[in-house]
């Protein structure tokens, strides 16, 4: 089983912060920029009891997220340079998405508008790519929060959460606290002797707490999340991150950044091109953890 991460980063309290000038209503603001990628030093948590089938993930040193060109200006986050062997997505069966609305109000943002970001965001992923993404609603709670346990629902493919590294209940999340990440994105994948890499599960989980202090410091407004939104999707899709910093998988979060560009488009099209996988795929390959 392969398993793939992309970490959101900041630090406690958000100093010392890059300070990035950009040009807004015609005149020019300088705004925070947060490193929200990086490496780490722990283990891959296990994966949640009952989860979709092929979820189980091995316990493996992380190590820092590759930069690895199959192109220009295209980066894949299982570390191949070819699209061909790179981790990604069947396009010929839906996927199953949702997101556990827990801590989405402590984060500052009201929940249905927060909700109605990710749908956007995960809307222009389909645009872009033709893959057919299908929305379920979930519970508070319907993710199975427990510390060092990636969440996972059965039956759903990609699950979002809300957890913290303060949180001193249920959702804490550890490994937010590795040089302090606003957010991190996970993968999982299958690979077949042909060296197809097809995803199993994926999940993306939010620090609750630090992005309430973003927004009530106002450091970020609550329509820039969606950046950050679509950086850790794109992971959860198979990219990893690109020099280019117009880019959303630039390892930076900007203010006033806006969503996928051509050149993140360029991957996910790349990944999304590639042929059904074939029946009988089995768990043949080494974790790997970005």
């Amino acid at each position: 089983m392969g398993t793939g991460r992309g970490q959101g980063r900041g630090r406690r309290g958000w100093g010392p912060l890059i300070l990035v000038p950009i040009l807004a209503v015609g005149m020019q603001v300088t705004v925070n920029s947060v490193s929200i990628d990086g490496g780490a030093g722990s283990s891959v948590p296990a994966a949640n009891p009952g989860p979709s089938p092929g979820a189980s993930i091995l316990n493996r040193a992380l190590t820092e997220p590759p930069i690895v060109a199959a192109g220009p200006a295209v980066r894949f986050l299982s570390g191949d340079t070819d699209a061909r062997t790179a981790a990604r997505w069947s396009r010929c069966v839906p996927i199953r998405w949702t997101i556990d609305p827990m801590n989405i109000d402590a984060s500052g943002v009201d929940e249905s508008q927060e909700i109605a970001r990710w749908i956007s965001v995960v809307d222009s992923f389909a645009a872009a790519t033709g893959y057919r993404f299908d929305y379920v609603t979930s519970r508070r709670g319907d993710a199975g929060h427990r510390p060092g346990v990636l969440p996972a629902i059965d039956g759903i493919d990609i699950v979002i959460t809300y957890e913290s590294a303060d949180d001193v209940g249920d959702y804490r999340r550890p490994t937010l606290d590795e040089t302090r990440r606003i957010a991190e994105s996970w993968l999982s994948w299958t690979e077949d002797g042909s060296g197809a890499k097809i995803a199993t599960v994926g999940s993306v989980i939010m620090d609750y707490r630090d992005l309430s202090t973003t927004t009530s410091t106002r450091q970020y407004d609550p329509t820039d999340r969606m950046a950050l939104m679509s950086h850790e999707f794109g992971h959860v899709m198979g990219l990893g991150h690109d020099e280019d910093e117009s880019t959303v998988m630039f390892d930076e979060w900007t203010a006033g950044k806006a969503g996928l560009t051509p050149a993140d488009i360029e991957g996910l099209v790349l990944l999304a091109e590639e042929p059904c996988p074939q029946a009988g795929m089995t768990d043949e390959v080494e974790s790997k953890t970005r």
